[in-house]
């Protein structure tokens, strides 16, 4: 996305140039960078698309993705959402990742391909969630 092109306006022969003034505190941030610092609970609704999909390097093709991959990654990103409200993970990159490594080794799913991995990690939260309804 660095290769951005933009249209520049032609100047009308009675428009005048103006001279913008300098700028000094001001920090240019691309649309990436933006969109990666956002806390993972937010990503969804901003980006349409789950943290999941940004933290596997697949948010350019999540709307490709077979509907099942999509529902498993929806799944895993919403029971982030309520693990950091029992406050169980810090609702940020680091919390994400531990979040991914407890349910990785909960599942036994390390060496397995990344849709079998994620497959496989979103049926153990839907029983999850399931058994937790049951509890209450």
């Amino acid at each position: 996305m660095g290769d951005a092109t933009f249209r520049v306006a032609k100047p009308t022969q009675e428009s005048k140039p103006v001279q913008a003034k300098p700028a000094t505190d001001v920090k240019a941030v691309s649309v990436d960078e933006a969109t990666t610092d956002l806390p993972p609970t937010q990503y969804q609704d901003v980006e349409g698309k789950p943290y999941l999909s940004q933290y596997l390097g697949l948010e350019n093709v999540f709307h490709d993705l077979d509907s099942d991959f999509k529902l498993d990654m929806e799944d895993v990103d919403s029971y982030f959402n309520i693990e950091v409200k029992r406050k169980k993970y810090e609702n940020n990159k680091d919390g994400y990742k531990s979040y991914l490594k407890k349910l990785v080794k909960l599942t036994d799913t390390k060496d397995k391909p990344k849709r079998a991995k994620y497959g496989k990690i979103a049926e153990f939260i839907r029983y999850v969630r399931r058994t937790e309804r049951f509890g209450q």
